[in-house]
């Protein structure tokens, strides 16, 4: 335990501070075991919640609000809703994140309960100034910091992404003698990391950081403070905000030099050393757009190997047997496959449509069922869902998503749902199953939980864990979510503790794809009446 200028500091110390300061936009993903760490959060209960599905009249946000073409409000805080009604107790239709630049309307609008006066925005809704964080001053530093990076709506990953290897969490321009003081000797450890980097696969490397380098923020110089958004209380002597555990996943803004040495500005507006933090990598793998019936491209039913590559066998003349070949499929890749299924033995087979490219004329090939995961056209709608509705169907014993309007796919890819599979979901980390609707979009939230006793036959306690605005998240029940995942790459295989796992890529899709739709500027909306949520139907088989 250490004391540097003024901020006590500990081993938990970042998470749990953060852990009390920043509820407001945190949650655990899935089911009772560690859910109770998360319970009440106000960035999923208190907006999806709230907001439940409002009426029509709840949603007019008056004509002032298409005639702000000039007027624009911001906030400074990581979470300033937009309220259905110039009220404080009207539901929450969506929210704003610091350095959002929201059209609004040129005059304030009666209202109650606001002293700095409410605004209508765009394209709906109404905004308190003064109330969590709302601001008329574009010039606020909280603003100008996060406009240097904000969220890029149209990537897979709207922030850049880092692990943590243990790093500080300034708050001003650290000396060297600071860093001998809070790091001890920085050049050991990066020597080290460089050491690791060097020994691992092309795969598994960490990559070099790309952010431009947009100089420190002017508030830092001459010994200047940044105003951290995680809500810590600082002397204004301080220099660390906190210290991150290993393990810990944060998201950046951007990079900046400084004697020497590259620095990112956190999502929180703190500053940790990109030495300290292994890059985050973007996966290869996305699903794949299908074709409608009878037009050209590609069509379900579709095989991935998921687990391992799946070697292809070649039928024998006279369809009496097939020998194993040389040829496979990758993990991840994909084929299109006859609709029949092919049995030898007491072996089921998939025939691919179509052959590697070096085979034989006319030879037929095939792939063991059992090594690969499969995604075929639904022939019954789940009992709720009409022709005329878009939905999502999640196969946990698949783990494939596949993207509906009515009965014609338009979208499959590979899932990472629960590591329990099809257990309870109320005392394991099995995705929840059922039929639901998407509740509430976040372009990015911020994922944990807390340390949790080990579950019933094993020794191990489950990790605490903290992921800084994981990407596309649309929770649909509780803490369960459809989102991005850049922390590993295993999709096919079950992996979450209970949330559905997409790629970066397949999460940004589905996003743009689904209801509600989050406005321009938006950071989160909830459903309404007016826009309710895409289905999304779970099943074990």
């Amino acid at each position: 335990m250490v004391v540097i200028r003024g901020v006590l500091l500990t081993h938990r110390a970042f998470g749990s501070a953060v852990l009390t300061a920043s509820l407001i936009w945190g949650a655990a993903c899935g089911g009772a075991r560690i859910s109770d760490a998360s319970v009440g959060d106000a960035s999923i209960e208190a907006i999806a919640g709230d907001a439940g599905l409002v009426s029509d009249a709840q949603l007019d946000a008056d004509a002032e609000a298409k005639d702000a073409s000039v007027s624009v409000l911001s906030t400074v805080a990581l979470q300033s809703f937009i309220y259905a009604q110039p009220s404080p107790d009207a539901a929450k239709i969506g929210y704003l994140r610091v350095g959002a630049t929201l059209s609004r309307s040129t005059e304030k609008v009666d209202g109650v309960g606001c002293v700095g006066g409410w605004y209508s925005v765009a394209p709906k809704g109404f905004v308190c100034v003064g109330r969590e964080g709302v601001t008329l001053d574009m010039n606020e530093q909280a603003i100008v910091i996060a406009q240097s990076g904000p969220p890029k709506r149209s990537e897979a990953l709207p922030y850049a992404y880092g692990t943590s290897w243990g790093a500080p969490f300034y708050v001003r321009l650290p000396t060297r003698d600071d860093i001998r003081d809070v790091e001890g000797n920085v050049s050991v450890k990066t020597e080290s990391l460089a050491r690791l980097r060097r020994k691992l696969s092309e795969r598994k490397r960490w990559p070099e950081p790309s952010l431009p380098d947009n100089g420190p923020p002017t508030v830092l110089a001459n010994g200047g403070m940044l105003e951290n958004l995680a809500g810590f209380k600082l002397n204004r002597q301080a220099l660390v905000g906190a210290k991150s555990w290993p393990g810990m996943r944060v998201s950046f803004l951007g990079t900046f030099a400084h004697e020497g040495r590259a620095y990112f500005i956190t999502t929180e507006h703190m500053i940790v050393p990109v030495d300290r933090m292994r890059i985050a990598k973007l996966a290869e793998f996305h699903g794949i757009e299908l074709a409608e019936a009878g037009k050209e491209g590609v069509h379900l039913p579709i095989v991935w190997p998921a687990w391992k590559p799946a070697r292809l066998w070649q039928m024998s003349s006279g369809k009496r047997g097939a020998h194993i070949t040389e040829h496979e499929l990758v993990v991840q890749e994909s084929a299109e496959i006859s609709d029949v299924e092919i049995v030898l033995g007491n072996e089921k087979y998939y025939e691919l449509l179509h052959p590697p490219a070096d085979a034989e004329d006319g030879a037929r090939y095939l792939v063991r069922a059992k090594q690969v995961s499969r995604a075929f056209r639904v022939m019954e709608l789940p009992q709720g869902v009409t022709e005329n509705d878009e939905w999502i169907d999640v196969s946990i014993q698949r783990q494939v998503l596949t993207y509906y309007r009515g009965k014609e796919p338009v979208f499959t890819t590979l899932v990472s749902t629960g590591v329990d599979g099809a257990q309870n979901s109320e005392t394991t980390k099995s995705t929840v199953r059922g039929l639901f609707r998407i509740k509430m979009k976040h372009i990015s939230a911020r994922m944990k939980a807390e340390e949790q006793p080990a579950a019933e036959g094993s020794d191990k306690p489950d990790p605490r864990y903290r992921i800084d605005d994981v990407p596309y998240v649309q929770f649909f029940e509780r803490s369960y979510a459809l989102h991005g995942a850049f922390w590993h790459d295993a999709f096919g295989q079950p992996k979450s503790h209970g949330c559905i796992n997409l790629s970066p890529r397949d999460a940004l899709y589905l996003f743009e794809h689904t209801r509600p739709r989050v406005p321009e500027m938006w950071h989160g909306v909830a459903a309404t009446n007016d826009e309710q949520g895409t289905f999304v139907y779970i099943h074990a088989d």
